[in-house]
């Protein structure tokens, strides 16, 4: 016979109970009984479901609403888990987990392994004014070590029986860097900023709260924010931002390396540089004539793109994505590539990909970034700054984040 694992054995007086790994083993080990001991009467047990589900709507509106679920993985297995969802409206962001859905039927996939006896706890945002749905009783099951999770993915293949393993995608080759300037040690911020970034003064704010430093990799730009400050604290160690305008695009990549404080307290989140274009909106500025995508951190760490665009929901960005990825906190170097593909004026068919070093870790497609063909693409929106929109987002103690080697490139 092969092999069994057994993942647990209770005995109370005369009575044993084994739990086997998986259902399968536990049917072959109870036919091997039936046919060794053919006068036993195998007692009817209820199978216990592999996965608990619970779920509520968390809040609706009439072209919209939130639902929150919880699974809880009963299986003897630390495995990624994978929820098939029957729904008429469209998902537009999944926290916690990824997605894919086509054609009134979706798959949701936890965005880690879920340990045995734990609860899978994520949240769902759909659009549409139809508001049913239904969460099916087969609920797959992914072995951690031969699946990697790509979250706020909306692709439109329909929904696997088994999802299949994510790649991780390289981003296209370019044909042309547009944008890798060398940043000066011997000079300040501003200069900085203003002469080899391709900065400007409109948009800019808190320069000297940046400080040119060199490494034995080269220079770099720290970006301090004081403790107990947030964005809000304006004229203080709030952190700073700027843009820079050096190209007119439809199609970009950006890449920069960032490096967080060792121990860096994430508190309620904060943001990082992105590609912008028109006139940059945010601050709960429209994004009619401009968008900005940016990197943000929050809680725990969790990664996500921050979007102003025509389409957002609230007069400030949408989180798209949170969670698909962790930043790393020990002080470490890594590296951010972002892609932006501006739709055609007229049509939904604008992109936006998010890389953490080599791993693809946010899609999102059919996007409509802009009404107008004069918006394009002119660069870098490089913004550090804790917050949210009040004193409950300051940072926790002094913290910094380095940013460097910053390439834009159209493919």
């Amino acid at each position: 016979m092969p092999a069994v694992d057994v993942a647990d054995v209770q005995r109370t007086g005369t009575e044993i109970r084994v739990r086997f790994a998986s259902e399968e083993q536990a049917v072959r080990i109870e036919s091997a009984l039936a046919v060794a001991f053919p006068q036993l009467e195998m007692p009817a047990v209820d199978p216990i479901p592999a996965i608990g589900i619970d779920h509520r709507i968390k809040s609706e509106w009439d072209d919209g609403f939130v639902l929150e679920i919880e699974a809880t993985n009963n299986s003897a297995i630390a495995t990624r888990l994978s929820l098939p969802l029957q729904i008429v409206a469209t998902i537009e962001d999944v926290w916690g987990g990824s997605f894919k859905q086509a054609a009134g039927s979706a798959l949701i996939t936890s965005d880690k392994p879920i340990e045995p006896g734990e609860t899978w706890d994520f949240g769902m945002k759909a659009k549409g004014s139809d508001h049913s749905f239904s969460l099916s009783p087969a609920v797959t099951t992914i072995e951690a070590e031969e699946t990697e999770t790509v979250g706020g993915s909306d692709g439109v293949s329909a929904p696997e029986p088994e999802p299949e393993p994510k790649a991780s995608m390289p981003a296209p080759t370019p044909d042309a860097t547009s944008y890798a300037p060398a940043l000066d040690p011997g000079q300040d911020a501003k200069r900085n900023i203003l002469d080899l970034l391709g900065g400007v003064y409109d948009g800019g704010w808190e320069w000297e709260n940046i400080e040119v430093m060199q490494d034995s990799e080269g220079p770099y730009l720290r970006t301090h924010m004081g403790e107990g400050l947030y964005v809000g604290d304006k004229g203080k160690q709030r952190g700073a931002g700027f843009d820079t305008r050096t190209l007119h695009a439809e199609h970009a990549i950006l890449e920069y390396d960032l490096r967080l404080k060792p121990g860096f307290d994430p508190v309620k989140g904060g943001k990082l540089p992105g590609l912008m274009a028109g006139d940059s909106p945010s601050g709960h500025k429209e994004a009619d004539n401009g968008i900005t995508a940016r990197i943000m951190w929050r809680r725990d760490a969790q990664g996500e793109l921050y979007l102003y665009y025509p389409e957002m929901e609230k007069s400030y960005g949408d989180s798209i994505g949170r969670g698909s990825f962790t930043f790393d906190t020990s002080g470490a170097w890594h590296t951010i590539r972002q892609e932006v593909k501006l739709n055609d004026v007229g049509q939904s068919n604008g992109f936006i990909r998010v890389w953490y070093d080599d791993r693809l870790a946010i899609e999102r497609t059919g996007l409509r970034l802009r009404t107008k063909d004069s918006v394009l693409i002119e660069g870098m929106m490089h913004t550090i700054f804790f917050g949210g929109g009040d004193r409950s987002w300051a940072a926790s103690r002094d913290e910094y984040v380095d940013t460097r080697n910053f390439r834009i490139s159209t493919p």
